[in-house]
Protein backbone atom coordinates (compact mmCIF):
# COMPACT_ATOMS: atom_id res chain seq x y z
CA UNK A 1 0.00 0.00 0.00
CA UNK A 2 1.63 3.36 -1.05
CA UNK A 3 1.70 6.53 1.51
CA UNK A 4 -0.89 7.92 -0.33
CA UNK A 5 -3.51 4.78 0.05
CA UNK A 6 -2.38 5.02 3.62
CA UNK A 7 -3.40 8.60 4.08
CA UNK A 8 -6.44 8.28 2.93
CA UNK A 9 -7.71 4.88 4.70
CA UNK A 10 -6.14 7.20 7.84
CA UNK A 11 -8.86 10.07 6.80
CA UNK A 12 -11.48 7.40 6.19
CA UNK A 13 -11.55 5.92 9.64
CA UNK A 14 -11.02 9.64 11.13
CA UNK A 15 -14.19 10.97 9.18
CA UNK A 16 -16.16 7.13 9.86
CA UNK A 17 -15.65 8.00 14.05
CA UNK A 18 -16.16 11.49 13.76
CA UNK A 19 -20.04 10.31 11.77
CA UNK A 20 -20.14 7.79 14.52
CA UNK A 21 -19.85 9.62 17.46
CA UNK A 22 -22.44 11.72 17.21
CA UNK A 23 -25.22 9.13 17.22
CA UNK A 24 -23.05 7.38 20.08
CA UNK A 25 -23.23 10.52 22.33
CA UNK A 26 -26.98 10.58 21.48
CA UNK A 27 -27.74 6.81 22.78
CA UNK A 28 -25.35 7.81 26.30
CA UNK A 29 -27.55 10.61 26.69
CA UNK A 30 -30.61 9.02 26.03
CA UNK A 31 -29.48 5.78 28.38
CA UNK A 32 -28.43 7.89 31.14
CA UNK A 33 -31.87 10.41 31.01
CA UNK A 34 -34.28 6.97 31.08
CA UNK A 35 -31.88 5.38 33.68
CA UNK A 36 -32.68 8.78 35.61
CA UNK A 37 -36.21 8.66 35.11
CA UNK A 38 -36.61 4.81 35.72
CA UNK A 39 -34.39 5.79 38.83
CA UNK A 40 -37.09 8.41 40.19
CA UNK A 41 -40.03 5.95 39.51
CA UNK A 42 -41.77 7.80 36.74
CA UNK A 43 -41.52 4.76 34.18
CA UNK A 44 -43.93 2.48 36.95
CA UNK A 45 -41.87 -0.25 37.47
CA UNK A 46 -41.36 -2.68 40.55
CA UNK A 47 -39.23 0.19 42.36
CA UNK A 48 -42.55 1.50 42.90
CA UNK A 49 -44.56 -0.75 44.34
CA UNK A 50 -45.26 -0.19 47.87
CA UNK A 51 -47.81 -2.26 48.93
CA UNK A 52 -48.54 -5.42 48.23
CA UNK A 53 -50.84 -8.49 49.20
CA UNK A 54 -49.71 -11.40 48.75
CA UNK A 55 -52.31 -13.94 50.72
CA UNK A 56 -56.18 -12.81 50.39
CA UNK A 57 -58.47 -15.38 51.76
CA UNK A 58 -62.31 -14.97 52.68
CA UNK A 59 -63.95 -17.67 54.94
CA UNK A 60 -67.84 -18.60 53.82
CA UNK A 61 -70.09 -16.70 56.16
CA UNK A 62 -72.33 -19.15 58.25
CA UNK A 63 -75.32 -17.95 56.64
CA UNK A 64 -76.33 -16.53 53.67
CA UNK A 65 -75.82 -12.83 53.88
CA UNK A 66 -74.05 -12.91 57.51
CA UNK A 67 -70.95 -11.35 58.41
CA UNK A 68 -67.21 -12.85 57.06
CA UNK A 69 -63.74 -11.23 57.73
CA UNK A 70 -60.77 -11.85 55.15
CA UNK A 71 -57.67 -13.20 55.70
CA UNK A 72 -54.86 -10.70 54.42
CA UNK A 73 -51.47 -10.47 54.46
CA UNK A 74 -50.19 -6.79 53.49
CA UNK A 75 -45.92 -6.22 52.72
CA UNK A 76 -45.30 -2.85 52.99
CA UNK A 77 -41.71 -2.26 50.65
CA UNK A 78 -41.77 1.57 50.76
CA UNK A 79 -39.75 3.19 54.00
CA UNK A 80 -42.66 4.45 55.23
CA UNK A 81 -46.07 3.34 57.24
CA UNK A 82 -49.25 3.21 55.32
CA UNK A 83 -52.69 3.51 56.75
CA UNK A 84 -55.49 1.52 55.33
CA UNK A 85 -58.26 3.68 55.95
CA UNK A 86 -61.00 1.86 54.32
CA UNK A 87 -62.51 -1.38 52.10
CA UNK A 88 -65.23 -2.04 50.01
CA UNK A 89 -66.77 -5.17 47.86
CA UNK A 90 -69.17 -5.78 45.41
CA UNK A 91 -70.23 -8.75 47.77
CA UNK A 92 -71.02 -6.87 50.82
CA UNK A 93 -73.57 -4.75 51.55
CA UNK A 94 -70.89 -3.20 54.06
CA UNK A 95 -67.07 -3.52 54.94
CA UNK A 96 -65.76 -2.08 58.03
CA UNK A 97 -62.17 -1.59 58.89
CA UNK A 98 -61.26 -1.89 62.81
CA UNK A 99 -59.18 1.23 63.50
CA UNK A 100 -55.58 0.82 65.01
CA UNK A 101 -54.52 3.76 65.23
CA UNK A 102 -55.38 7.63 64.38
CA UNK A 103 -56.74 7.31 61.06
CA UNK A 104 -56.80 3.40 60.01
CA UNK A 105 -55.31 0.09 60.08
CA UNK A 106 -51.49 0.97 60.40
CA UNK A 107 -49.14 -1.01 57.96
CA UNK A 108 -45.88 -0.45 59.20
CA UNK A 109 -42.43 0.58 56.97
CA UNK A 110 -40.83 -2.30 55.43
CA UNK A 111 -43.07 -4.45 57.24
CA UNK A 112 -45.58 -7.50 56.44
CA UNK A 113 -49.15 -7.88 58.45
CA UNK A 114 -51.71 -10.68 58.43
CA UNK A 115 -55.02 -9.73 59.04
CA UNK A 116 -57.50 -13.00 60.25
CA UNK A 117 -61.00 -13.07 61.39
CA UNK A 118 -59.40 -13.82 65.27
CA UNK A 119 -58.98 -9.98 64.76
CA UNK A 120 -61.76 -9.01 63.09
CA UNK A 121 -59.74 -6.35 61.47
CA UNK A 122 -61.86 -6.12 58.40
CA UNK A 123 -65.22 -7.26 58.42
CA UNK A 124 -68.30 -8.11 55.39
CA UNK A 125 -71.62 -7.24 56.39
CA UNK A 126 -74.47 -8.67 54.19
CA UNK A 127 -72.47 -10.98 52.23
CA UNK A 128 -73.30 -12.45 48.91
CA UNK A 129 -70.38 -14.85 48.05
CA UNK A 130 -69.57 -17.69 45.98
CA UNK A 131 -68.87 -21.66 46.22
CA UNK A 132 -66.17 -21.85 47.78
CA UNK A 133 -63.42 -21.38 45.60
CA UNK A 134 -64.70 -18.88 43.96
CA UNK A 135 -63.76 -15.37 43.92
CA UNK A 136 -64.82 -12.06 45.87
CA UNK A 137 -62.61 -8.82 44.82
CA UNK A 138 -61.55 -6.67 47.91
CA UNK A 139 -60.54 -3.03 47.47
CA UNK A 140 -58.37 -1.60 49.75
CA UNK A 141 -57.91 2.40 50.71
CA UNK A 142 -54.44 3.24 52.00
CA UNK A 143 -55.02 6.84 52.62
CA UNK A 144 -51.89 8.05 50.47
CA UNK A 145 -50.90 4.90 48.33
CA UNK A 146 -54.39 4.89 46.77
CA UNK A 147 -55.99 1.38 46.17
CA UNK A 148 -55.49 -1.93 46.36
CA UNK A 149 -57.97 -4.24 44.62
CA UNK A 150 -57.37 -8.11 45.40
CA UNK A 151 -59.41 -11.22 44.63
CA UNK A 152 -59.88 -13.09 47.43
CA UNK A 153 -60.42 -17.00 47.55
CA UNK A 154 -63.83 -17.97 49.43
CA UNK A 155 -62.77 -21.18 51.69
CA UNK A 156 -64.71 -23.00 53.59
CA UNK A 157 -66.16 -21.06 57.00
CA UNK A 158 -63.37 -21.39 59.92
CA UNK A 159 -60.75 -22.20 56.93
CA UNK A 160 -57.81 -20.04 55.63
Amino acid sequence: MSAGGASAAGRAGRELARAAAGPALCAVAVIGLLSAWVGIGGAGTIDRVQLEVTFAALPASAAPGGTTAPYLTIRNFSGRAYELTAASSPDARRVTVRRRGPGGLVIPARATVTLSPFGSDIELAGTRLPRVGGRVPLTLVFGQAGRVTVESTVTPAGAP
